[in-house]
């Protein structure tokens, strides 16, 4: 842990140096093989595109700069098509090993569970069946979660259901016993649904083996059949039936299925509305319930709450003291402010939760703008306006003074024709780069409506006239799925279908570290029968890669990738 967190802070400086940003999946973790190092980070592979470097000759820059940053690192290198292998120095890890045994049990200890409850169920072996290694596994598993979640600051219970009742304890039972009985040379007819696993056996033999002259035992096996073993449900009607006088119930009664529950729950509502209707005069509380909840002359909306109340008030442990904190809830003073009620704590609690995303999407919003000049230009105003009236907003801590704000200035950003939008994308200065450097550009429609799409496409295609390395498609979403699935843009994922047509053990993992021209000089040499040379870092026996890659844009309308 304390190794990926020093290794992460020095990589996060020289990201933040370089200009660029740490990449949501950035992974570092240790390699398979221990003679690569100690932690392998995916990290340049995954900047190359944002750096316009090849992922191994950015790779190369991490590994120039971390030694510098991190003295601890012993050595550093480039692996595969960019993986940045490290190895920290002995010295280092025996200053871990003194933290580790200074902290003792509060090592690894953190408040990322901030107390909320967690169950973990584990084990949970049906006693029907032998145990096996898997019910082990599933303990060592559980109890091992169980303790991490509590190292996290969870507060963990953990379960262990013994299902040691019911239907099927009563059918191993027979089972057992129609083993004994065949075992002692008793004619035995088997049900289908009885268990036959020769560990029935195993536990007759056992059993006569003990004692076979038993004859407790042989009563035992023979009254097995009659006992009562059901559910909870079960075994009290079973109790009341039997003693239907003692309890004031006619001895043929019957319990209701969910059907006939909830015509008995409305009948008896409709005859409590009854009652309260005839005495609305005296009772002034149900009179403004009615007023509040009623809808005109219709009780269907009442009727409905409360039959949704009384389910959820029965689920509760304590009804009646549920039911109390539930009006205590509203026991408010009349000068109470709105904050001060549940629903008011709630509404104040919930803004300040979507305003704070808002403005996180805002600033994610004008750092991308702020990489191109012209975004820059017509964007960031506007962004900066709306972060403005976000923190007015968030400003406010009451009820009154967020009614007053409710309605805030937010400003629009007019959205660019389609032309004036590709024209944009086309002018950026990653797009020129890349044509500059012998790469494609793909601009690809995608939609369902085949006249809109060819439309938007024409429009493309004017465009792209006359630019060097520019090209436009038309896809169905469904390709343009199977291609972001694959990790690959859809230009990207047309180039690698052609080359996959001529070698059909190409994958898309090999092709997403390559740049369209080498995608191309790929598909060109396996056209004319030779072996492409691998790269410098390539996995052996594969296809080299190099440049970095992206997806494009995908939309209604055109989108741009390389």
């Amino acid at each position: 842990m304390r190794a990926t967190d020093v290794l992460r802070s020095a990589l996060m400086g020289i990201v933040e140096e370089m200009g660029l940003n740490w990449p949501a999946k950035a992974v570092i973790e240790p390699p398979r093989d221990p003679k690569h190092g100690d932690l392998a980070a995916n990290i340049a592979m995954l900047l190359a595109r944002e750096a316009h470097k090849n992922p191994r000759e950015l790779a190369q820059i991490f590994v120039e700069k971390l030694p510098q940053r991190c003295a601890d690192i012993e050595k550093v290198e480039v692996a595969g098509p960019g993986f940045c292998n490290v190895t920290f120095s002995q010295h280092f890890w025996r200053k871990t090993v003194c933290e580790v045994e200074a902290a003792g049990a509060a090592y690894g200890q953190s408040s990322v569970g901030q107390g909320r409850k967690t169950l973990v169920e584990y084990v949970s072996a049906n006693p029907t069946g032998p145990l096996h290694v898997g019910h082990g596994r599933g303990a060592a598993v559980g109890d091992s979660l169980a303790r991490l979640l509590r190292k996290a600051g969870f507060d963990v219970e953990t379960e262990y259901y013994i299902n040691d009742a019911g239907r099927q304890m009563r059918i191993l039972g027979l089972s057992v016993w129609l083993r004994v009985k065949e075992l002692a040379g008793r004619p035995v007819e088997w049900p289908e649904d009885y268990y036959r696993g020769s560990y029935i056996i195993d536990i007759a033999r056992e059993m006569l083996a003990e004692d076979p002259d038993n004859k407790h035992l042989q009563r035992q096996l023979t009254r097995v059949y009659l006992a009562q073993i059901s559910t909870v449900h079960a075994f009290c009607q079973t109790v009341l039936r039997q003693y239907a006088a003692e309890a004031d119930l006619p001895a043929d009664f019957r319990v209701a299925d969910e059907q006939q529950a909830a015509a008995l729950r409305a009948e008896a509502l409709q005859d409590t509305l009854a009652e309260l209707y005839a005495g609305l005069d005296a009772n002034p509380d149900f009179a403004a319930m009615i007023d509040t909840l009623g809808y005109g002359r219709d009780d269907r909306r009442l009727l409905a709450l409360a039959e949704e109340s009384y389910g959820v008030m029965r689920c509760q442990v304590d009804p009646a003291a549920w039911t109390r904190r539930c009006l205590q809830a509203y026991d408010l003073p009349e000068d109470a402010e709105a904050e001060q009620t549940l629903w008011g704590a709630w509404f104040l609690q919930e803004r300040t939760r979507v305003l704070e995303n808002a403005d996180a999407l805002l600033r994610q919003a004008e750092d991308l703008c702020r990489r191109e000049p012209k975004l820059e230009e017509k964007c960031t105003p506007v962004l900066e306006k709306n972060r403005a009236a976000i923190r007015n907003l968030l400003a406010e801590t009451t009820w009154d003074g967020c009614m007053e704000k409710k309605i805030a200035s937010f400003g629009a950003m007019r959205p660019p024709k389609d032309a004036e939008a590709v024209e944009q994308v086309l002018d950026s200065p990653a797009v020129a780069d890349c044509v500059s450097r012998g790469e494609e550009v793909t601009l690809t429609v995608v939609g369902e409506n085949e006249g809109q799409s060819m439309r938007l496409l024409a429009g493309l295609e004017g465009c792209a006239a006359g630019r060097k390395n520019t090209f436009c498609c038309a896809a169905q979403p469904e390709e343009v799925a199977l291609a972001h699935e694959a990790g690959l843009s859809y230009g990207k994922y047309r180039a690698f279908l052609e080359a996959q047509a001529l070698d059909p053990s190409l994958t898309p993992q090999e092709v997403q570290g390559m740049s369209m021209r080498e995608i191309r000089e790929l598909t060109e040499a396996l056209a004319a029968g030779e072996e492409p040379v691998a790269q410098e870092g390539a996995q052996p026996g594969r296809h080299g890669g190099g440049g970095g890659n992206g997806k494009g844009n995908q939309g209604n309308g055109g989108g741009a990738g390389r």
